[in-house]
């Protein structure tokens, strides 16, 4: 059962705290959310809203985007007036986002509890070998952003997508 309303209509923009209309985030391996939308009709706040979901169960939210720098730098800009809108800066649920890069897991967590990965064979694999090396220390809740990525993608890249979806302590 999805933890998010019917439409994205039934989601309340215009108040703060949008977040709270989302249900609890579950531990439970498996469980799927799908947002689906128009463009500009809200679904990056719906995820967004989810990454604060996923913050509140002390689990570090992975998002996964286009492979583009203009998605990476939309998205950091678009979380920044997200935490100011919804009265998050300075709290402790104030998506805290890290673009991933080549850094050394250790300087990302536990500063960090929002990570942004463009979909991309280097960046996938990176991450897939953060998640997989922190298991025992951290929880991820992936959100795949513009899953239509993924139209007409072969081999490597959808062979890292597997192997993320395949790792026993995510959430989705």
């Amino acid at each position: 059962e999805s933890r998010l309303p019917r439409k994205l209509s039934k989601i309340k923009y215009y108040q703060t705290k949008i977040y709270e209309q989302i249900g609890d985030i579950d531990n439970i391996k498996g469980l799927f959310d799908l947002v689906i939308g128009n463009v500009q009709s809200g679904k990056t706040k719906v995820i967004m809203s989810h990454c604060v979901k996923i913050i509140e169960k002390k689990m570090i939210a992975v998002v996964i985007i286009r492979n583009s720098d203009a998605d990476a730098s939309q998205l950091k800009s678009n979380i920044n007036k997200f935490n100011m809108e919804q009265g998050l800066k300075g709290t402790e649920l104030e998506l805290k986002a890290f673009e991933l890069d080549n850094s050394n897991p250790s300087k990302i967590l536990p500063k960090y509890n929002t990570i942004i990965v463009k979909g991309n064979v280097t960046r996938l694999k990176n991450i897939t070998d953060i998640m997989y090396k922190k298991k025992d220390e951290y929880n991820f809740c992936l959100c795949i952003d513009e899953v239509d990525l993924l139209t007409g993608t072969k081999g490597r890249v959808i062979e890292l997508f597997i192997n993320l979806l395949c790792l026993e302590q995510y959430h989705t």
